[in-house]
């Protein structure tokens, strides 16, 4: 197979070739279920009761704006091969694809900034990769409203269903719940969450919201995304991620 350059990379879905092995989930049905979160600081977050769905076709404007930004700025960088680290990675638990540690606060994978000419740095997106097979879009569907009337409903749908002591109120489900419960641990430093699992991806965006048309502060947005089966909007996971970063970096570039 040839070496792919930046710009192929935005064409077609993620590589799935001898050199990226998969482990397989442990359970059945292709479902690797999440340990319970019992300690830690991500117990101490909640997650959302419910979300607000993303416009799919606004998110697949975004990255064509995106490259074709790029492409008349520096076209060269695009036709530029894609780096490669490993010719071997197994994809086995969250660890293999860690890439950054903070200690001071909690763990990430890859954290976006921007930078100002004084230096100053801003949060764009954080990245947190998972164990494979772990995100699935069943447990998110329930919690996913369209509309504000909907999403206000879901919320107060949330408080109505029986859990276990200790649980916070949610219409997400299994794994999705302690997913929602690290990625708002990361909102308190940076609105825009990635959940990655190598199969599949959800997006958040966290807004805290003091308004009272809104049944909850946390009016989240979200979206889950797999390549599994193909989208008449030739979204991919490469194009998606962009999207993702390049709306809060035009937010913050037109805040500078």
């Amino acid at each position: 197979m040839p070496p792919q350059t930046i710009s192929e990379s935005f064409n077609g879905p993620l590589p799935k070739s001898p050199s990226i092995k998969l482990d397989p989930p442990r359970n059945k049905e292709g479902y690797r279920y999440l340990p319970k979160i019992t300690t830690g600081s991500t117990r101490e977050h909640d997650p959302p009761e419910a979300y607000i769905k993303m416009k799919p076709m606004g998110l697949a404007q975004l990255a064509n704006d995106a490259i074709e930004h790029a492409r008349r700025k520096n076209p060269r960088a695009l036709s530029a091969v894609m780096p490669t680290l490993e010719r071997t990675h197994l994809l086995k638990n969250e660890a293999d694809g860690s890439e950054r540690v903070d200690a001071r606060t909690s763990r990430f994978d890859i954290l976006w900034t921007l930078c100002d000419e004084h230096g100053a740095e801003e949060n764009i997106a954080v990245l947190e990769m998972k164990s494979t097979h772990v995100i699935h879009e069943k447990d998110f569907l329930p919690a996913e409203a369209t509309t504000q009337a909907e999403f206000n409903s879901k919320v107060a749908h949330a408080y109505t269903i029986e859990r276990g002591d200790n649980e916070p109120s949610t219409c997400l489900e299994e794994n999705a719940t302690k997913l929602a419960r690290q990625a708002d641990k990361y909102a308190a430093r940076c609105r825009h969450v990635v959940l990655f699992d190598w199969t599949a991806m959800f997006l958040f965006e966290f807004r805290r919201v003091h308004n009272p048309l809104y049944a909850s502060d946390k009016a989240a947005r979200g979206f889950f995304f797999t390549e599994s089966s193909p989208r008449p909007d030739y979204l991919n996971i490469c194009r998606l991620l962009l999207a993702f970063v390049a709306e809060p970096l035009k937010e913050a570039l037109r805040a500078i």
